[in-house]
């Protein structure tokens, strides 16, 4: 059975996958815990742009008493990191591509169901995005969003 952790993350991936397919400035496909230098060096053939959602590791804020015949509740905050990159090595179609990107995934921030259909009690980004610096990778602009789902789980396995 899957946790409710990995549900949580499953429909914010659903979601980011949904606005990047109806996006035309977004990359079809929206990557999940993969590896920001391995997606680099796969894509030195070209252009290309990704975003990728990465898992991180949650925090309870306090467990909630249950009555004897009930389950308790565990609340607890679950971040998650989405990692947005363009590979050009033409500066003005870069950073363009790059502000396409942003401004989508702005709209998509701001009309976003914050329970995720009812999963989570709240999502958000909880800061502006971070520019991320790639060593040696001119022809690379990237920045990570920092996301965090609030959600009560049965127990603190989610």
């Amino acid at each position: 059975m899957t946790t409710r952790v990995e549900q949580a993350y499953r429909a914010l991936h659903n979601s980011l996958q949904a606005m990047a397919e109806g996006s035309d400035a977004c990359p079809d496909v929206v990557l999940r815990n993969r590896s920001v230098p391995d997606l680099l060096v796969t894509s030195r053939t070209g252009t290309v742009a990704f975003l990728n959602l990465l898992d991180d590791t949650g925090r309870y804020l306090g467990e909630e008493v249950a009555g004897p015949d009930d389950l308790g509740q565990v609340d607890m905050i679950q971040p998650a990191t989405l990692e947005i990159a363009v590979l050009n090595p033409a500066d003005e179609t870069r950073e363009a591509q790059f502000d396409g990107i942003m401004e989508a995934l702005k709209e998509y921030f701001q009309t976003l169901d914050p329970s995720l259909g009812g999963l989570v009690d709240n999502v958000e980004v909880i800061e502006p995005p971070q520019r991320m610096i790639l060593r040696g990778d001119v022809a690379v602009k990237a920045a990570s969003v920092r996301i965090e789902m609030t959600l009560s789980v049965p127990t603190v396995f989610g």
